[in-house]
């Protein structure tokens, strides 16, 4: 069985993963001047479809836990 403290710890991994994924978008923003469009390239577009796909299974792991109900809202 699981418990609360691992719950937490990945709650924890989770809020992590998706500031890493905030700071990328920010990161691709911040890199584009003040009168353009922000310039996705493909592997940025790639980099942040991984984050985001690692994120949607940690949800799924988490919420699928019998002691989830501290939930995070998800993605």
């Amino acid at each position: 069985m699981i418990s609360s403290e691992q719950i937490a710890e990945l709650n924890r991994i989770i809020i992590e993963i998706a500031a890493l994924y905030r700071q990328k978008i920010q990161y691709i923003v911040n890199q584009t001047p003040e009168d353009q469009d922000p310039l996705w390239k493909l592997s940025d577009l790639e980099e942040l479809r991984k984050i985001r796909e690692q994120l949607k299974l940690l949800f799924q792991i988490r919420d699928s836990l019998p002691f989830s109900n501290c939930n995070l809202t998800s993605m």
